[in-house]
């Protein structure tokens, strides 16, 4: 099994410096940059599929969309491919919270290590 849960952290770390696997509970800084892996499948002897959910919070839609456009450009850098995306008409979570969950792909050479682009 390919474990590249360091490496995504650190590239979302380029963008924010608020990154966690999983979503604290209670109250929150903002913005937040929460990630988790939610697939690790083999595919044959040399290729792995790999899924993340990247989760991205914001106090307004306008800071939203542009970290989001971050998550993204780093995202598909690493060689993933973004594989759905919640709608804007969902963003608004509450009063000051504004949410997006990005779904990436990627196909990893298990001898390389390196992430091709997948395709759906």
């Amino acid at each position: 099994m390919i474990n590249a849960r360091q490496q995504v952290k650190n590239a979302l770390l380029t963008v924010c410096d608020n990154v966690k696997m999983s979503r604290p509970a209670g109250d929150i800084d903002l913005p937040l940059i929460v990630y988790a892996q939610t697939g690790n499948t083999p595919i044959n002897m040399l290729y792995v599929r790999l899924k993340w959910r990247v989760s991205v919070y914001c106090r307004n839609f306008s800071d939203l969309v542009d970290l989001c456009d971050d998550v993204d450009n780093i995202m598909t850098g690493l060689g993933f491919t973004r594989v759905g995306k919640t709608g804007d008409d969902t963003a608004r979570v509450e009063t000051d919270l504004y949410m997006c969950k990005l779904d990436y792909a990627g196909l990893v050479n298990k001898q390389t290590l390196g992430v091709i682009k997948y395709s759906t």
